[in-house]
């Protein structure tokens, strides 16, 4: 059996195509509390007859009747060309001839229904039969007011005997279901392949926390198992690092820091979530200039008592035996000082570009006084 037969002039064919497919692609939902009339265990509503206008014209009467028939409902498309439609007329009056008129859905797509005027829209046969029983005038569904969603809301409502609202609503909760389910699979898709596709460019950025910076060779960077030799370095600067793969977003890489008179450094930086990502590497001075010290002698090798110190803003005095010593707070150090050695009867010394060390020896001559 037939869920509905659509009736049309065929200058509305198209219409009556879209009315079938979205007839027989609408889903009812298991939960909704109505279904098929033909067939309850169906989720859709078919089948929807319409008819061929190309077949021959008995085989074409004999379908026509048997699906009038067997149709539950008849879609009738009312436009003012299907109010001059003979076969249109005809199933109309199939419907109503078989006291069937209450199951016949009207939907006005040009024209106006029931107005007796050049612009009528229905069929004569409802028409007469209305005149004759005004009390059952037919509430049409007008398409040319509604849209064609709304309009095939309508008729879904009709067809399943359920306000139009209960049906409207929850179609838009499923369209708005669908639409966030596409976009966020779309989404997905698009970070997915952001993920995956696009690299990171990285860099790191080198720096010492105390700003005393010796150039030194033998220094080396290394990122994820790649060697970047720093011995041309000048430090305090940015490190441009290859491409990481857009995999590893979010995630870390390891790195290590090795340089003459610095603490080797091992930790991971973070590669972060966007295109480009860079990191801060403190760079720490070991205790390698830490200390200034020696012996101060005169010209005949005898040690220098009392012989007054100065290195990088700290003193010392010798001992008996004319040694020193000066620890050096690692913001003061460097490769490179400058020494003052003052005593009395000595001229006084002043060097620089000292090498800091723990053995160094100076000799002091005698003053010209």
């Amino acid at each position: 059996m037939n869920l509905a037969f659509i009736s049309y002039s065929h200058h509305d064919a198209k219409i009556a195509e879209w009315l079938q497919k979205g007839l027989e692609h609408y889903r009812i939902s298991r939960n909704s509390g109505y279904a098929n009339p033909v067939d309850p265990s169906s989720m859709h509503l078919r089948p929807v007859f319409r008819d061929r206008t190309d077949l021959a014209a008995g085989l074409l009467y004999d379908l026509i009747n048997q699906n009038l028939e067997d149709s539950m409902f008849l879609l009738l498309i009312c436009s003012r060309r299907a109010a001059k439609s003979e076969w249109v007329n005809k199933e109309v009056q199939y419907f109503i001839d078989h006291d069937r008129y209450d199951q016949i859905i009207p939907v006005v797509v040009d024209g106006i229904p029931f107005s007796g005027s050049s612009r009528e829209c229905v069929p004569p046969a409802l028409l007469a039969y209305t005149k004759e029983n005004p009390e059952k005038e037919l509430l049409c569904i007008d398409m040319t007011s509604e849209g064609e969603f709304r309009t095939l809301m309508a008729v879904v409502a009709r067809i399943l005997g359920v306000p139009f609202d209960m049906v409207y609503d929850r179609q838009l909760r499923h369209r708005r279901n669908r639409i966030i389910t596409f976009v966020s699979i779309l989404s997905l898709m698009v970070i997915t392949a952001f993920y995956i596709l696009t690299p990171i460019e990285n860099s790191v950025h080198l720096k010492d926390v105390y700003g005393h910076l010796p150039h030194v060779p033998g220094g080396e960077l290394v990122v994820d198992n790649i060697h970047y030799p720093l011995n041309t370095m000048q430090y305090d600067t940015v490190i441009t690092l290859p491409s990481t793969p857009g995999y590893k977003r979010g995630g870390r890489i390891e790195v290590m820091f090795t340089a003459p008179f610095y603490d080797t450094i091992k930790t991971s930086i973070p590669v972060g979530f966007g295109f480009s990502s860079e990191s801060e590497l403190d760079l720490i001075r070991d205790d390698t200039f830490s200390l200034f010290g020696g012996q101060i002698i005169s010209e005949d090798g005898t040690p220098i008592k009392g012989a007054y110190v100065k290195v990088a803003g700290e003193t010392a005095i010798t001992n008996e035996l004319g040694f020193f010593r000066i620890y050096l707070p690692i913001e003061r150090q460097a490769e490179e000082q400058t020494i003052l050695i003052m005593c009395d009867g000595y001229q006084e010394v002043y060097r620089e570009d000292e090498c800091p060390s723990d053995d160094l020896k100076y000799i002091m001559h005698p003053s010209e006084d």
